[in-house]
């Protein structure tokens, strides 16, 4: 990871261009887009909202404890989410090498659903990455207390070798899921 120490908006956008032209020359159909991350104190690390608060919780365990609060979620958003039930989860996630060929290449077993609980607050597992730099940005002054805020860029290709003991970004790609209508239906009492 290379460090660029900026001190104004003007050297961003500078340092930015540099950035983006760096990515352009290794674009191609092995290399996912330039990506970024905005973080309001640039002494964090890059860790997911459930690193964050409940340490080292595994991802069994996460598992189950969205399975728990699924048909609540449901209820509310009359939206159905799609999610394995947990035994289906649990054997995936026995063997390192099916789990990780799953998150690469059929996508993570419930995704829609652990990327909108994200959105509304709920710790997970997923580390949000954007591909416009200006919400990076957004999400790295907004409500910044520190003296130096941090945006990441992410610029990698879409195959690697990773193991067991190496740090693996997946690119799942962006969500799209339905919204529910604003105001539940009425019913006469």
């Amino acid at each position: 990871m290379e460090e660029r120490n900026l001190s104004s908006w003007k050297e961003f956008k500078r340092e930015l261009a540099v950035v983006q032209a760096e990515h352009e020359k290794l674009r191609g159909p092995d290399v996912t887009p330039l990506l970024f991350r905005g973080q309001p104190n640039a002494c964090w690390l890059l860790e997911t909202t459930l690193d964050r608060r409940r340490g080292q919780l595994r991802v069994s365990d996460y598992y189950q404890v969205i399975g728990r609060i699924k048909p609540e979620i449901e209820s509310m958003t009359r939206v159905e989410w799609p999610l394995p039930e947990f035994p289906e989860i649990d054997k995936l996630l026995q063997g390192y090498e099916n789990f990780n060929n799953a998150l690469s290449f059929g996508g993570w077993p419930g995704y829609a659903f652990m990327a909108y609980l994200r959105h509304h607050g709920f710790p997970s597992p997923l580390l949000d990455w954007t591909r416009s730099q200006f919400i990076a940005a957004f999400f790295a002054f907004r409500g910044a207390t520190a003296s130096r805020v941090a945006i990441y860029a992410l610029s990698r290709p879409r195959f690697h070798l990773t193991g067991s003991q190496m740090t693996n970004v997946i690119y799942p790609g962006p969500v799209r899921y339905h919204s529910p209508p604003p105001h539940p239906p009425t019913e006469p009492i």
